[in-house]
């Protein structure tokens, strides 16, 4: 194929990639698995991020908002996702900074979902262990199930 034929193929697999949001590390590991030349990578990087298909800090921000109304996540298991989907360090503090993403309502809304018996010392024990696992802290955990049904 000539280049430009290599640009063309690459670039459609790339936008049919893009029909959902991905960040920019998911499109170029996603491009080298196709063993797309660097160059050609560079250059429907560029476009992409031009045309705004790839917009790693909108990403940030929408992911952020949904894992607090959708999928109650915590802070941290939030910015574990994000980092390991390539976002930098710079771009999650800024939009943790803008994020209305609060551990301790999540925490709440989680505990008052799926605690059927408070009574239950072992219910208690398993939600709390389930709380500490999706990454919030238990000092946040077990003061919330003090302070709720003690």
């Amino acid at each position: 194929m000539s280049e430009e034929e290599q640009k063309d193929y690459f670039q459609n697999r790339m936008l049919n990639l893009l029909s959902r949001r991905k960040t920019e590390e998911e499109v170029r590991q996603y491009l080298k698995k196709l063993q797309c030349p660097e160059e050609i990578t560079d250059r429907l990087i560029t476009m992409a991020e031009d045309y705004r298909f790839i917009d790693d800090e909108a990403y940030a921000r929408d992911y952020i908002e949904d894992s607090r109304t959708l999928k109650n996540r915590s802070r941290k298991e939030v910015r574990y996702e994000l980092m390991h989907k390539g976002i930098s360090a710079d771009i999650l503090d800024a939009a943790f900074g803008e994020a209305e993403l609060s551990d301790e309502d999540t925490a709440a809304r989680i505990i008052q979902k799926r605690l059927k018996d408070p009574e239950d010392p072992a219910e208690r024990a398993k939600l709390a262990s389930y709380l500490v696992r999706r990454g919030f802290s238990y000092e946040l955990v077990s003061r919330l199930l003090k302070e709720e049904y003690s």
